[in-house]
């Protein structure tokens, strides 16, 4: 039944007539329409687009997305300045991938490690490894700077150095190729230039002072041997080359052990390649607490002097590059030592 207001069509109505017109007011004047019911389309195309908003909020729902992940697609969805929701920006993503036949690898699960006021440590997770890009900067529309990641056990570690102190950061992450999921925008704010307490040396793994072998690459081995005193920063790694070629991909690594010959990863550096035999010395900004040891893991022809003089306690070791990794069983090797060695500060 319509509600009027003074006489129809004069004054004010609203509503509808026997199922034969329609009273409205658009832009502020009246109207009055034919009484139409809408049609519902079944065609092909139209239950495709259907199936794909039913996926699209099935895996909003579904797929894992923490508060912080949600926060940050509501913060994505703020830079488009036309009241959008985090979750109405995921769901138009989503439709537009299953739209041009590309890929959704869920990216989900951000975590922060190791905030300090000029460098962290971010990581994310993910099904399959697609690339996935970390991308920042110091404004939530102006994020060019690309860090790649490395992935492991389903997770992307980004380790994002060069930061200023006392400086908001936004950042996102995309995979890249035939994959276009990507996330919404996070936020990190690095710690100030306040002074800290009085620094002391610190130092982790083994000089090579008696040099009988040497280690060859498809491994990564951590030292048992002078594991971290104290809790600090490693600033330096040295690490001795045999004469076999040049060492690649080289990743070093300090591990929090866990569990019996069980170890976690706290901090990581890829440092690149290593070229020639004898010692290289690499700046290298990790992470370390007390009764940390320090590892590594490389590719190429090159292997790594070790010994195996009997005061050497021995290496821990498994097959494959992992690191970073999480509670990973290694094989406990005695007496043994590779020629792997940090220093650093408090």
């Amino acid at each position: 039944m319509a509600k009027v207001e003074g006489p129809l069509f004069s004054i004010d109505a609203g509503g509808k007539i026997a199922k034969s017109l329609v009273n409205m007011k658009r832009k502020g004047r009246h109207d009055v329409r034919r009484y139409v019911i809408p049609v519902n389309p079944k065609s092909d195309d139209q239950k495709t687009q259907r199936n794909f908003l039913k996926e699209a909020v099935y895996s909003w729902k579904n797929d894992g997305y923490t508060e912080i992940d949600i926060e940050a697609w509501n913060r994505y969805a703020k830079t488009y300045g036309d009241m959008t929701s985090g979750y109405n920006m995921f769901l138009r993503h989503k439709i537009n991938a299953n739209k041009e036949g590309k890929e959704w690898a869920k990216l989900y699960d951000y975590v922060v490690v190791n905030l300090t006021k000029v460098d962290t440590n971010i990581s994310i997770k993910t099904p399959e490894e697609t690339g996935a890009r970390l991308y920042i900067g110091t404004s939530p529309k102006v994020m060019v700077r690309a860090i790649d990641g490395i992935f492991n056990e389903n997770r992307y570690y980004y380790s994002i150095d060069e930061l200023e102190p006392s400086t908001r950061y936004y950042m996102y992450v995309a995979n890249r190729n035939d994959n276009i999921s990507r996330t919404g925008i996070y936020t990190i704010k690095t710690y100030s230039e306040e002074p800290g307490p009085p620094t002391e040396e610190i130092d982790i793994g083994v000089l090579p002072q008696v040099v009988e072998g040497s280690h060859g690459p498809g491994y990564t081995v951590i030292n048992k041997g002078n594991p971290a005193e104290k809790a600090g920063k490693i600033t330096k790694v040295k690490v001795y080359v045999a004469n076999f070629g040049d060492i690649t991909n080289v990743i070093i690594g300090i591990f929090e052990m866990v569990g019996t010959n069980t170890f976690t990863t706290r901090s990581w550096q890829n440092v690149g390649t290593l070229e020639g035999a004898g010692e290289r010395e690499v700046n290298v900004n990790l992470n370390v607490e007390e009764g940390d040891y320090i590892g590594i893991c490389w590719s190429g022809s090159g292997k790594v002097k070790q010994t195996y003089e009997e005061h050497y306690v021995g290496i821990w070791r498994i097959e494959g590059t992992q690191i970073p990794c999480t509670s990973k069983v290694f094989q406990l090797i005695q007496p043994q030592a590779i020629a792997v060695y940090g220093t650093g500060t408090t």
